[in-house]
């Protein structure tokens, strides 16, 4: 008996049982497909899945798998993935379409982690990455700790993915050189799944830039849009543009304001993404209306803690990033209006930050120290001390070109003191600035005036506002002489309360 047992249990150390691993969260309705029941299925948190098992996530789904040997695999919306293997150390991962994020623990030699995708493998040391599959199959691999060998399985080019960089990868060619990843996305596997969402939609924001990603988002945000509007105009250039635009709830605390505009030849679009301190309410007004100034006594109980926006023509992109907001008391003994200020403000281009505000002492002011600006070419900040001459005259700072004075910034009115036309300019050093021109326009594209808005009634002038669009045009020394070029109505955003009507007590005549 003693000699059955020795061989039986040499037996079952040489046999290879299949390992599980176990759904450890969930959000919505996540399902799983059995090989032996050849079937989907809802799942559950506490469920175990094994190799040769799928496991798939649809629009408003995620789910958290875990692995025996110390692994986790987060899977997002509109994702499916197929355990191909994960036993003895060797875990082989196809994430068929969508996007996942693989925490894997440090691997003991002869250990492998692999995630497959249709066009690519990326192999892994012990790392924090995601791997996403588009349309067409592009694949994106972005490295948050670690490193990670990507691969184009047609041609077997790879690269190496450092932290804090990401490639992109398509079928027949090989990868992307790694860039930075434009901004933190979901560093830190110490994630809220709470953390994780404002990520992730953090994550659009910044990165879905191609007019392809940006129109199949919108394809499916549309069809549950709170307030939409659309049309065709002329911009101030005499260019026929189609306007669309509209604004949906992303999440139950924020909401999402998105513009595109096609013309003939060119596609330029806009997103702005308001996060509030709490869930909003059924009425949006009752948020907008007081989200940046509130009259009264106490502390309203609503208000903005984040805003992240885009602009882009498809190429170059404008960023903003405000964080920590808090609305804050004119007079804190006695309080008649409170003021949003942030705890920190971010604008870049092209993935570089220009300039950037911390509130260190947290005041909601402006304090000496608490900006600053920087010399894209060489990566510092910019010492106004020192780089700059100081005009007491005009109060402003100014660089020499030559013999000319370079003001840091300049604000005019280029086609004149009554037109609704305005263009401010940031010089930042010789060779880098940046110009917005905006404008309030008509649907013909002519440009507003103040006698256009004097005499008129209150009746005529809220027909007016509705009427007239904003353009914005962005000229940078990065754009390599392309322009940012968005144009959004006045309509959309009076409706939801982003924009106040003006008073015509306070329209001069």
């Amino acid at each position: 008996m003693k000699g059955l047992l020795i061989v039986l249990s040499g037996l079952a150390l040489a046999v290879s049982y299949p390992q599980a691993a176990k759904i450890i969260a969930v959000k919505g309705d996540p399902e799983v497909f059995k090989s032996v029941k050849n079937e989907w299925t809802k799942t559950a948190k506490g469920s175990e899945v094994r190799s040769t098992d799928k496991v798939r996530c649809g629009k408003d789904s995620r789910a958290d798998i875990l692995l025996d040997n110390g692994h986790r695999v987060r899977m997002w919306p509109k994702s499916e993935i197929s355990l191909n293997k994960i036993e003895s150390g060797q875990t082989d991962i196809k994430l068929i379409f969508g996007r996942i994020r693989s925490f894997v623990k440090k691997l003991r030699p002869r250990e492998k982690f692999e995630v497959k995708t249709p066009v690519a493998v990326c192999s892994v040391r012990g790392t924090d990455f995601s791997v996403e599959v588009g349309e067409d199959n592009k694949v994106m691999v972005e490295v948050y700790e670690g490193q990670v060998a990507a691969r184009e399985e047609l041609t077997g080019s790879e690269v190496l993915v450092n932290p804090g960089e990401f490639t992109s990868i398509v079928t027949n060619m090989a990868p992307q050189t790694p860039r930075e990843i434009p901004r933190e996305t979901e560093q830190g596997s110490g994630m809220t799944p709470e953390e994780a969402i404002k990520e992730e939609s953090k994550r659009e924001i910044f990165q879905e830039i191609s007019k392809e990603d940006v129109l199949s988002r919108a394809a499916e945000e549309i069809k549950l849009a709170e307030y939409q509007n659309g049309k065709a105009m002329i911009d101030v250039s005499g260019n026929r543009v189609r306007l669309e635009e509209y604004i949906v709830r992303s999440q139950p605390n924020e909401f999402k304001y998105v513009v595109l505009n096609t013309r003939e030849d060119r596609f330029d679009f806009g997103k702005i993404l308001f996060t509030f301190n709490k869930t909003l309410p059924e009425d949006l007004t009752e948020a907008t209306r007081n989200m940046f100034l509130a009259e009264g006594e106490t502390q309203p109980a609503l208000w903005l803690t984040d805003v992240v926006s885009v602009m882009s023509n498809t190429i170059d992109q404008v960023n903003e990033e405000a964080t920590g907001g808090q609305m804050f008391a004119d007079n804190q003994y006695n309080p008649k209006y409170w003021t949003l200020g942030f705890a920190s403000y971010k604008f870049s281009v092209n993935n570089k930050t220009w300039w950037e505000f911390n509130d260190t002492n947290i005041n909601g002011i402006l304090d000496s120290g608490e900006i600053s600006y920087y010399n894209i070419a060489t990566g510092a900040k910019i010492n106004f001390a020192s780089d700059f001459q100081y005009d007491s005259t005009l109060g402003k700072y100014y660089y020499m070109d030559g013999a000319a004075k370079v003001y840091f910034n300049e604000l005019t009115q280029p086609s004149g003191e009554e037109s609704m036309h305005f263009l401010s300019k940031n010089n930042y050093a010789n060779g880098q600035w940046i110009t917005a021109d905006d404008y309030v326009i008509s649907d013909e594209g002519k440009i507003i005036t103040l006698s256009d808005l004097q005499g008129l009634s209150s009746a005529e002038l809220e027909k007016k506002a509705y009427e007239s669009n904003f353009e914005r045009v962005y000229s940078c020394s990065a754009f390599n002489g392309r322009k940012i070029d968005l144009v959004f109505s006045a309509k959309l955003l009076i409706d939801s309360g982003m924009l106040n009507l003006p008073n015509p007590k306070n329209v001069e005549k």
